[in-house]
């Protein structure tokens, strides 16, 4: 009975709600509530994090090809709506563009930062040092993706 008290007064995992905030983070493509997780999830060295990270790299090539295709959208928009004068007149329609030209830089601060981030999820690897943690690293070497194994090769090296 005492045992069940404790642990119910002990401190919860945060790491799967750390998780779960990154993986939407990721999906928002904001950088400040990207680092928040994933800093916080770095403090953990188990063996859930080499998972979690490649996870959340995983989540961003689809991510980037949306993005992709909404900036050639708005690369449409804005050609058929920037001023274009016939006869004096402009034949363009001015707050469509610049309301193109204000969500356009926004996908392209998105791209940005997903594909900063990208690298640095599988470079968090390095930080691991406990030896359930490295032994999830040395199961990541078995993936397909070469970018992945290669830096849990990295990751590994400098252990």
């Amino acid at each position: 009975m005492t045992y069940v008290l404790l642990l119910a007064f002990l401190p919860q995992d945060d790491f799967d709600s750390l998780r779960q905030a990154l993986f939407a983070a990721v999906a928002a493509g904001d950088h400040a509530a990207i680092q928040k997780p994933f800093s916080r999830l770095l403090e953990f060295d188990n063996a859930r994090l080499p998972g979690s990270l490649i996870d959340a790299y995983d989540k961003i090539p689809p991510l980037l090809k949306t993005l992709d295709k909404e900036k050639l959208r708005l690369e449409r928009i804005m050609e058929d709506t920037k001023d274009r004068y016939v006869n004096g007149k402009n034949m363009g329609d001015p707050p469509e563009f610049l309301k193109a030209r204000e969500q356009y830089g926004k996908v392209n601060g998105r791209i940005a930062t997903l594909q900063i981030y990208q690298p640095r999820f599988l470079r968090g690897m390095e930080r691991l040092s406990s030896p359930e943690a490295i032994g999830a690293v040395i199961q990541v070497t078995k993936r397909a993706d070469w970018y992945v194994r290669a830096h849990a090769v990295t990751a590994l090296a400098g252990k």
